[in-house]
């Protein structure tokens, strides 16, 4: 029986594949999430004290309607696109992941596009569903994946 390289991965050093993206830690993802939230929070200060604006200069019904759902919507639908245009972007990353060293890839290591990031943003709602344990996944998941990047196929992994 001859020996062949690759006959036992991970000891001979001499695999026919390179090793598979493992994730980012559960930390550097929770702090990025923390960076972005700041960030997206000052966006919606901003947001919310133009239809304040709108609201006090016109008090009436639809006014005070617009003063109540603009904001959920423009800041909701900006949040959205807040992620899933950096995360496809040549920075694959949001700011928070950018600060941390870290990027949105695909199971094989590559850049996702714009409807994969669209996918795994909304995905998030899944992770959210199951009370946050969707979130929580990292720690215990083999490739450091939350639900969301476990149902679209994609990993955080630190930047090179």
């Amino acid at each position: 029986m001859a020996f062949e390289p690759g006959a036992l991965p991970g000891l001979t050093g001499f695999e026919d594949h390179p090793a598979e993206p493992r994730g980012a830690s559960f930390g550097a993802r929770a702090v990025a999430a923390v960076i972005d939230f700041v960030i997206l929070q000052m966006a919606s200060a901003i947001v919310n004290s133009m239809f304040l604006g709108l609201l006090l200069n016109n008090l009436n019904a639809t006014t005070i309607l617009a003063a109540t759902m603009g904001p959920l919507l423009v800041g909701g639908v900006f949040a959205l696109l807040y992620s899933v245009w950096l995360e496809s972007s040549s920075w694959q990353a949001t700011p928070g992941k950018r600060i941390m060293g870290l990027k949105v890839v695909d199971l094989h290591g590559q850049r996702i596009g714009f409807g994969a990031a669209s996918w795994r943003n909304l995905a998030k709602g899944l992770s959210m569903l199951t009370f946050g344990v969707g979130y929580l996944m990292p720690l215990w998941s083999s490739r450091r994946q939350a639900l969301h990047d476990k149902v679209t196929g994609c990993l955080v992994i630190r930047s090179a």
